[in-house]
């Protein structure tokens, strides 16, 4: 796991969904993450191990597609949500910075 910098809370992507090279240098920008959500990827990494942070829960790298449906769900079930929240930000695959 590299592409995630617990100590400069920041999730740092490598490379697109089915290992596709980034294709700007603005892509390859740091994503700033909240306290909670590194801890709650501390809590997956140490939970499940493996070498990707978003697991299919055995493990394995989780698809875009499951990805987008949960987000999809987690709109529905979070009308407060902002217009602007989506879930590109998954469809990279990060290593820790």
């Amino acid at each position: 796991m590299v592409d995630v910098d617990f100590e400069d809370m920041a999730i740092c992507p490598v490379q697109q969904a089915g290992g596709v090279e980034l294709k700007t240098a603005m892509s390859r920008t740091p994503v700033p993450i909240s306290a909670e959500l590194a801890d709650e990827l501390a809590a997956s990494i140490e939970k499940f191990g493996g070498e990707y942070v978003v697991t299919d829960g055995v493990r394995g790298r989780s698809s875009t597609w499951a990805i987008e449906r949960a987000v999809r769900a987690a709109k529905r079930r979070l009308p407060d949500l902002p217009d602007g929240f989506r879930s590109t930000i998954f469809g990279a695959t990060s290593r820790r910075c």
